[in-house]
């Protein structure tokens, strides 16, 4: 379990900063914000590093299952008797590929599902030029869209 929780953290921090550099330029530039209504209010820096930030914790924890599950998994079934020593190769190797699959099944869900694809932030938390463009409009929160 210790050598899966290295290589998670090798992997999950690895993913996170190949996100964030391929996106650093979202940052700079800044990313759509709108209305719930889809109309365009602008373009937000802050708004962008938001979406990085939740992007990058998707990325991490989409690793969990991926190299927790299929251990968890084994172990469970060489207690239920399934996985012996005795147990020919390819249940061996069928149970491995079946306890990963099921990792990689698992993962994918629930990293999408951490945040919302379209993500709402305060319009007070915005830069003030976007404050300026909404108030008096009644918007409270906007939207941009987080990426994956």
């Amino acid at each position: 379990m210790l050598n899966n929780g290295v290589s998670f953290g090798a992997v999950g921090f690895t993913s996170t900063m190949n996100m964030a550099m391929v996106r650093k330029g979202e940052m700079t530039t800044g990313i759509d914000v709108k209305t719930e209504e889809g109309e365009l209010i602008g373009v937000s820096k802050i708004a962008a590093t938001s979406a990085i930030k939740q992007t990058a914790v998707c990325r991490f924890g989409y690793c969990v299952p991926i190299f927790f599950l299929p251990p968890v998994l084994t172990t469970m079934q060489k207690a239920a008797g399934i996985l012996t020593p005795k147990s020919p190769k390819i249940v061996k190797v069928g149970l491995e590929v079946a306890n990963i699959a099921f990792g990689l099944f698992m993962a994918m869900p629930m990293g999408c599902a951490v945040f919302p694809q379209k993500s709402q932030i305060k319009v007070m938390d915005l830069e003030p030029e976007l404050q300026e463009k909404v108030k008096g409009r009644g918007f409270e929160y906007l939207t941009f869209n987080k990426g994956l």
